[in-house]
């Protein structure tokens, strides 16, 4: 997915989620800055080639936030009320963006944002079960989190990415998911200085840049058993030529799952036999 950056909301590719798998984005706005983040966010993902929608429930009527409205709509991006919400959001959206509450938000969460909050946490309970959820993805504070004390009840959501801005607060010490992104990286020096502000270097032009390592991927994971029905003799061509182009039928329609070596065998006119095997193999980065 693309970062949200700060402070002018841009957006650069750290292609954690891709379009290509993770195309349905709902975003949730609440009524301050935060939403204003994820109003941009979901324009920005649209031409990014995202389908994103939004839930808006709490609209304010400051030119800022009407003129980004605005946009979206010029861009015929659905906007779902809460009554219209589905009751399993993982079956229709691949990303949820959290931007309801940020940093300066105190107290406890009035409705509907109570409830919305409630359902981000259950659809991270979900996971547990092994069953397929959306990944969540929080903008500078997860909703509901204390800017330095974190998630103080350990009820909170727990979002697989969370994007930064400016400057991580205090509470990121306790985000605990895989993507942490920091986003604005044109700080004032006199800032930096009166903050003692210590911020990673961005690669090239990139507006995010990652905080962490990245997840490590376990290889072993990833081995496939390739099991395939046995192949009797009685049942081979007489001709070998239509024996091999029935294997290269097999491989056109996917039958056989990524093959990885070729045997021919012949036989001379005393039945001298001859096996031949060629691997192949993909040079990585090629």
């Amino acid at each position: 997915m693309y970062c949200i950056t700060a402070p002018r909301n841009n957006l650069t590719t750290s292609c954690v989620y891709k379009p290509s798998e993770y195309s349905r984005v709902l975003t949730f706005c609440g009524p301050g800055n935060n939403g204003g983040d994820g109003l941009v966010a979901a324009r920005h993902l649209h031409h990014f080639g995202y389908k994103p929608l939004v839930c808006y429930p709490k609209r304010t009527q400051k030119p800022l936030y009407a003129g980004l409205v605005t946009q979206l709509e010029a861009l015929s991006i659905p906007f779902l009320s809460v009554e219209d919400l589905p009751s399993d959001l993982s079956n229709d959206f691949d990303v949820l963006v959290d931007a309801m509450f940020g940093f300066s938000f105190h107290g406890s969460p009035r409705p509907p944002f109570d409830d919305l909050i409630h359902r981000f946490v259950s659809i991270h309970n979900h996971n547990q079960t092994g069953q397929k959820r959306s990944v969540i993805v929080s903008i500078d504070i997860p909703s509901g989190w204390h800017v330095e004390e974190g998630d103080v009840d350990g009820t909170g959501i727990k979002p697989d990415m969370l994007v930064s801005l400016t400057a991580p607060k205090l509470c990121a010490k306790k985000f605990i998911g895989p993507h942490h992104f920091l986003g604005g990286r044109f700080v004032p020096p006199v800032i930096a200085e009166k903050y003692n502000l210590v911020l990673p270097p961005y690669p090239g032009t990139s507006m995010c840049v990652r905080i962490g390592k990245p997840p490590q991927i376990d290889i072993s994971a990833m081995r496939e058993n390739y099991i395939s029905p046995e192949f009797l003799e009685e049942e081979a061509e007489a001709d070998p030529i239509n024996q091999f182009q029935n294997g290269c039928d097999a491989l056109a329609v996917g039958w056989l799952k990524e093959p990885n070596a070729m045997a021919l065998s012949t036989v001379g006119k005393e039945e001298n036999r001859k096996i031949s095997f060629s691997i192949f193999f993909t040079i990585m980065g090629s």
